[in-house]
């Protein structure tokens, strides 16, 4: 098995359910969804409250992985205007969901630990 194809059964393993087997077509219609409305504001759409306020924009999908753009805003900022780390958590955990989402698991799949170091800061402009 090549290093993409490992790569990918490693994200497909992280958001297993353990009682449940992935529906291809469930996949296929969640990656039929996301990747018709890239580059449009989620906030337009029937996604949850927090994913609407977040407004990111879909840039790629496939099965396991997604690509996100968000637009940091002023009310993203902590004290000193860099973005907030627990924003960053946040935006993280929205993608993750997201990328579970393609996987085809029926139910909705809930974040249990999640870790973050962050490498750099984001200035709020």
């Amino acid at each position: 098995m090549g290093d993409a194809e490992n790569n990918n059964e490693n994200k497909a393993n992280s958001c297993e359910s353990k009682n449940q087997k992935p529906d291809p077509n469930r996949s296929n219609r969640m990656l039929e969804l996301f990747n018709g409305i890239q580059g449009e504001d989620l906030a337009q759409f029937p996604v949850p409250p927090f994913t609407k306020w977040l407004n990111g924009q879909i840039l790629k999908a496939d099965r396991g992985d997604i690509q996100v753009k968000f637009r940091v805003r002023p009310e993203m900022a902590n004290p000193t205007g860099l973005l907030h780390g627990g924003m960053q958590s946040a935006m993280m955990d929205d993608v993750i969901g997201m990328a579970c989402a393609t996987l085809g698991y029926e139910g909705f799949l809930l974040s249990i630990n999640l870790h973050v170091s962050y490498l750099d800061r984001k200035s709020v402009v």
